[in-house]
């Protein structure tokens, strides 16, 4: 009887991911390519959706080639319970016999395991299991590359480099350059490809001191013609100022002088009208440890405008989100409400951050390493639901 149903689910799964395949077109009336894989690729961005138990996900996962890994393929990007719609940061890698594991972490100490493989038709398999309930629970999970609902397709671009301090000399420290960059793949909308290029492909004057602190917005804004002149770009001012920051090391004097300097995007969500990205730049410069700073954004693509918390908020909002950020920050650190939150942050009160991520249930608003906590505690999110926003949303 278990074959039976286990047949007949795979069967389901089999026909779902050849909707998607090479004769099915998109809303753009462009057909999307039929499934690729997830091992062979040397980069790429995919939307997987399918069930995990019982319950509906979807899966925004990007591939690079790890700049530090030393074995495997790095995988990192967002999955949600499509009844919520908050998103779930995950990451892994791929073995050499094509298993890929994604771990998650929520910042509260729940953490879960998707391990798997994609089979020939396609379809990713697998188990889910988790580390806090009790028993541990372990689900399979089914999942095929989709992107119904006007999902926007795209390519992943990845861009590595690295230059030695010193010429000649054996194992002499580093500058490495990493960068990713995400662009809509021929099967997406043209006008809606020509709008996010346009944001992807504009930065801030990468010509800067790494001690610089002059905000990223603040900054001259630079327009690039395509993603490999902007990092080539990028690149070069970097090194300049790797060599001149190290002008004076010597060799044997060395031990703080390998410098990293890593950007990737991830996606938080990507269907209908929205779309939800994340930016990460990673940066090490000696010391203790390196800086990780992740800038979310929202974009409503039929207006071809990205979202300000204006756009999503009535008047006087401030009080009432702040104090539902509060109780989730509360949450997930076990503060009491008797006991201030400097016992645990850096901050008595959590002002509205405009670092969020917007779905159609909810907002994910975050906060970076060493903003309103320590750097061991990282990255903060809190998910607020749209049901609980409803006296001060415009929408």
């Amino acid at each position: 009887m278990k074959c039976s149903i286990l047949f007949l689910f795979s069967c389901f799964f089999l026909f779902s991911c050849q909707q998607t395949g090479s004769n099915v077109a998109n809303n753009t009336g462009v057909a999307i390519p039929k499934f690729t894989t997830i091992v062979g690729e040397k980069s790429f961005y995919k939307q997987f959706k399918g069930t995990l138990g019982t319950q509906s996900i979807t899966l925004n996962l990007i591939k690079k080639p790890s700049n530090y890994a030393t074995s495997g393929t790095g995988l990192s990007g967002y999955f949600y319970y499509n009844n919520e719609e908050k998103p779930i940061p995950v990451s892994g890698s791929i073995d050499d016999k094509g298993i890929i594991s994604l771990d998650t972490w929520l910042g509260d100490g729940n953490n879960s395991f998707f391990n798997g493989k994609q089979s020939v038709d396609g379809i990713f398999l697998g188990t889910w299991a988790d580390t806090v309930s009790m028993p541990h629970k372990s689900l399979a999970f089914s999942l095929c590359e989709s992107y119904d609902n006007r999902a926007v397709p795209f390519d992943y671009f990845y861009y590595t480099d690295s230059l030695n301090l010193f010429k000649n000399v054996k194992d002499s420290p580093k500058a490495s350059f990493v960068a990713g960059i995400l662009i809509p793949s021929p099967a997406a909308d043209k006008t809606i490809a020509d709008f996010l290029n346009k944001i992807f492909l504009t930065t801030a004057d990468p010509n800067y001191s790494l001690e610089d602190t002059t905000p990223m917005n603040k900054r001259p804004q630079i327009n690039y013609p395509d993603a490999a002149t902007m990092f080539k770009t990028q690149r070069d001012v970097y090194f300049k100022d790797y060599l001149e920051t190290n002008k004076n090391t010597k060799p044997g004097e060395d031990f703080q002088s390998n410098f990293s300097n890593e950007s990737s995007v991830s996606v938080l969500y990507n269907s209908g009208d929205l779309l939800s990205i994340g930016e990460t730049i990673y940066t090490y410069m000696g010391g203790a440890h390196g800086m990780i700073n992740t800038t979310l954004s929202s974009y409503q693509l039929q207006n071809k405008k990205k979202l300000g918390l204006d756009d999503l908020f009535k008047p006087g909002y401030q009080p009432v989100v702040s104090k539902l950020l509060e109780a989730g920050v509360r949450k997930q650190f076990n503060i009491k409400p008797t006991d201030p939150l400097n016992s645990t942050l850096f901050v008595d009160k959590l002002e509205v951050t405009d670092n969020f991520a917007v779905t159609n249930k909810g907002i994910l608003f975050l906060y970076n390493s060493d903003e309103i906590a320590s750097h061991a505690q990282g990255e903060i999110s809190v998910f607020i639901p749209f049901s609980d926003l409803k006296r001060v949303l415009k929408m």
